[in-house]
């Protein structure tokens, strides 16, 4: 089993009246285990998605 850490890092470019504009400032997404790959995104503080191939990949939940 091993770690990784993921995270979004975004700076805003422009706020205007409909909404921020912002772009990519070094965010980490994606991990990849030998030729599996898998995306990320947060959510909220406390939760996010995965994004996987789930016909290549097995998720197991461990408290």
């Amino acid at each position: 089993m091993g770690q990784d850490v993921l995270y979004e890092k975004y700076e805003v470019v422009a706020e205007t009246s409909k909404g921020r504009h912002i772009t990519n400032n070094g965010s980490r997404l994606s991990l990849e285990i030998n030729d599996l790959g898998m995306g990320w995104s947060a959510s909220s503080q406390t939760s996010g998605w995965l994004y996987y191939n789930a016909t290549s990949i097995s998720l197991a939940y461990q408290p």
